[in-house]
């Protein structure tokens, strides 16, 4: 029974200490109005810039696409920010898929196979999807205004 316990004890302990041990890989990068861009953030805009662009990442390309994902995060923020003030805006499911459909083929792909490589790459989908989402909104928003 004491053999048990201390066992018992020793895996507890090995878990706790694998927990205490744990690194926090992630910084704030910038802010946006209330939103945080992340450093995890930029390295996966630049992720979906050389996916999207069918390239490799290379050191000549890298303060470019540095300077195009911080670009690219702050007019999103941007977008969101003003997007969220108006709480009636919509978009259409079959437009998101049609964008989606549209970007794979850009890249000579299909959707499936478009999910895999950004599942490859570690970027979550749902990101580039709500990407997309975020964009359909500011259209609406742009077309309900003017």
């Amino acid at each position: 029974m004491k053999i048990k316990k201390i066992l018992f004890l020793i895996i507890i302990f090995y878990f706790h200490l694998t927990l205490v041990n744990a690194v926090i890989k992630d910084s704030l990068f910038a802010t946006v109005g209330n939103k945080a861009i992340t450093r995890v953030d930029i390295l996966n805009d630049i992720k979906i810039i050389l996916i999207l662009n069918n390239q490799q990442f290379s050191k000549e390309n890298k303060r470019k696409l540095q300077a195009a994902a911080i670009k690219t995060a702050i007019q999103r923020n941007i977008k969101k920010i003003e997007i969220e003030k108006y709480k009636s805006l919509k978009f259409s499911k079959k437009d998101l898929e049609d964008e989606l459909n549209k970007i794979a083929e850009n890249i000579n792909m299909d959707l499936d196979t478009l999910k895999k490589v950004f599942i490859a790459n570690e970027i979550d989908f749902a990101t580039i999807k709500d990407q997309i989402k975020t964009d359909l909104l500011w259209n609406s928003l742009i077309f309900s205004l003017y």
